[in-house]
């Protein structure tokens, strides 16, 4: 199973500075909008695309004009993708001008594949005068002991021993296979890497499909290989093999979900001569449109990449009844999709039309078009995706970008802007099937998605903004959840602290009413309306829980301030307070405590009201306390709103 372990990003985006986040089977990115949580994906997407196409960095996509932007990561690949990299190992040339390929012996290959299952890929980008920049590659095997570093991605890359500086020249070459074949022989690669170059150099060359030498076993392998990753390269090296492993195994389900109408009729319509029409230039230029788009339509699309490749060709590839595996597919996304809107009566059918194009000479085409329809069952009609409602296209989106993946790192950005909470953590679990082997890798705004996520124990990290950079926490909630059972802290930490700009900590729901009730209803002025502040009030459930939040929170650089009653007065430092009373607040924070507690605390305000608002039940009581002084006064809130001016400054 391909696993991304850890990510670097250096110079990138809205990380200036070098953050770091580790990943686990299942990681949900939480955070504010703008915090550059979306910049995580983008980064591990170029990832792969830098090492296969060798693109220059664009200035718009570095982080200030002086950076030489950098991605590290560090990879655990499946069984499959070891072997592919071990007949790769296989296929190196001798030289330069000998184009023979010396083998990795038996025995050897089987201990090459124990030690290339791990390694770690470095890509810097050398921006020239801050405009634009070639990436250089460096590919670390730390369980073999050296790495493979270019000048540039290319054809050839230089052995390095991993932790020792390499020699300045190339002057004493020995073929790559020679090199491998003494270290694996050794009993301690590791070691004998380092020692090998220290004396000697060593280069990996690209491999050319086709050369005939020793290895023409190892060559046929390399073919069927490439072959399998659909690709007909002729000179594949090392960078490029591993974009395209990359390529195939992170599935990245962005924020585009649209899935264009197909509108194929009307451009036959558009394009078709009719009789008596010249056939000049603009005959020649409309067959050859009408050839290039009657391939487009009858082409197999294995890969949905939103306008490239409509939804309806997508599931009309696999639907193909001659291929058994993608027909499996396409039912088990149709039977996925038909479970999930079960109580809506919608299911998937493709229909099969037919499209004429009238021709001057030789009459009538026809073209057969398949398309994916909504059946809405109850209403017993058919509806192309882009005439239901967004959740529903939404839902197929991602069921076909995403379902079939596997032993992949599944990315997710915000899968559920348009869906309900229930149904979101539903196609979230429909992606994840037991049995795919996939790493999810979720970024959400959804507090109902993280409470699920939390309670099923995933690894939570928070992505902040500090400055204009983003800064990246993962270690705070993880800490809290080893100190007791994630069961028993599931519960105590509210998801809604994730998202904020800054936290009110209170002990319990009643203090949480009356500051957002007076928040809401009695202050007069915007900047009391603590939602459009982005600031969460959170119940703690119990004084002994405020030093899990505002330890959770200072690792996440999220601000708060604490309102308690005054037995929760232990729980902090002495002279660490401020106070609260109907007469108004003295000292600055960020830890208030009110001189008793919120009953004493209303009662002294006004004990008519207070009585007469009854008791049924805390929160009841503060509700109906809150409506009657409105009517009376509605400036008795003065103490409330001179706190929450701290709270919002």
């Amino acid at each position: 199973m391909v696993r991304l372990n850890r990510l670097a990003v250096e110079g990138l985006f809205s990380y200036a500075e070098r953050q770091e986040v580790e990943f686990s089977e299942r990681t949900v990115i939480v955070g504010p909008n703008n915090a550059g949580k979306s910049n995580l994906f983008r980064a591990i997407s170029m990832l792969a695309d830098a090492l296969l196409h060798d693109r220059n960095l664009s200035a718009s996509k570095i982080s200030r004009p002086d950076a030489n932007p950098r991605i590290e990561a560090d990879l655990s690949l499946s069984p499959d993708e070891i072997g592919m990299l071990a007949v790769f190992f296989s296929c190196s040339r001798a030289d330069e001008k000998d184009s023979r390929a010396k083998m990795i012996s038996g025995p050897n290959a089987e201990k090459l594949r124990g030690c290339i299952g791990g390694m770690t890929i470095k890509i810097e980008w050398k921006m020239q005068d801050g405009s634009s920049g070639g990436p250089d590659a460096e590919v670390l095997f730390p369980a073999c002991g050296f790495g493979l570093k270019g000048g540039t991605i290319g054809d050839v890359l230089r052995v390095v021993p991993m932790g020792v500086a390499p020699s300045q020249s190339l002057s004493n070459l020995v073929p790559f296979n020679t090199f491998m074949n003494a270290i694996l022989e050794s009993g301690d690669p590791a070691r004998e890497a380092g020692r090998f170059l220290r004396s000697k150099d060593v280069v990996h060359r690209e491999v050319e499909l086709g050369a005939r030498g020793e290895a023409d076993r190892s060559m046929a392998e390399m073919d069927l290989l490439m072959r399998k990753l659909n690709r007909s390269d002729r000179a594949v090296s090392l960078t490029r093999l591993l974009g395209i492993m990359l390529q195939e195994r992170i599935v990245h389900a962005d924020e585009d979900r649209c899935l264009p109408r197909e509108n194929v009729a009307e451009t036959f319509d558009s394009l078709a001569l009719h009789p008596g029409e010249p056939e000049g230039f603009e005959f020649k230029y409309n067959r050859v449109l009408l050839h290039g788009l009657r391939a487009q339509v009858s082409a197999r699309s294995p890969m949905l990449k939103n306008y490239e490749n409509s939804i309806g060709r997508f599931f009309s590839a696999l639907a193909d009844p001659y291929d058994d595996s993608e027909m499996k597919r396409y039912d088990m996304i149709k039977k996925r999709f038909e479970r999930l809107f079960q109580n809506r009566g919608l299911g998937l059918e493709l229909i099969t039309e037919y499209v004429s194009v009238k021709r001057p000479r030789d009459g009538s085409e026809r073209f057969p078009i398949r398309r994916i329809t909504i059946v809405d069952k109850a209403r017993s009609v058919r509806l192309p995706p882009d005439r239901v409602g967004a959740g529903a296209r939404g839902v197929l989106y991602l069921l076909a970008a995403v379902y079939g993946a596997k032993d992949s790192v599944v990315m997710l950005d915000e899968p559920g802007i348009n869906l309900h909470p229930t149904m979101l953590q539903e196609v979230v679990d429909s992606i994840d099937e037991r049995d795919s082997g996939n790493q999810i890798l979720v970024i959400t705004h959804s507090p109902d998605l993280l409470r699920c996520e939390m309670d099923r124990d995933a690894h939570v990290v928070h992505v902040g903004n500090a400055g204009g950079q983003s800064r990246i926490c993962q270690d705070a909630y993880k800490t809290i959840r080893h100190k007791r059972a994630p069961r028993e802290t599931g519960h105590i930490i509210d998801p809604a602290v994730f998202f904020a700009r800054r936290a009110i900590l209170v002990e319990g729901e009643s203090d949480r009413t009356l500051l957002e009730i007076s928040g809401r209803m009695a202050a007069k002025e915007p900047k009391y309306n603590l939602p459009l502040n982005n600031i969460a009030v959170v119940s703690v459930r119990g004084k002994r829980n405020f030093k899990t939040y505002t330890t959770l929170l200072d690792e996440c650089g999220i601000s708060w301030r604490i309102l308690a009653d005054k037995d929760a007065e232990s729980e902090f430092q002495s002279g660490a307070v401020s106070w609260v009373s109907k007469d108004g607040v003295e000292g600055s924070g960020p830890i208030y405590i009110l001189k008793g507690d919120l009953e004493a605390f209303m009662r002294d305000i006004d004990p008519d009201i207070f009585a007469k608002s009854g008791k049924p039940s805390k929160v009841r009581s503060v509700l109906e306390y809150t409506r009657l002084m409105l009517e009376k006064n509605p400036d008795y809130v003065s103490p409330v709103a001179e706190f929450l001016d701290r709270c919002v400054e």
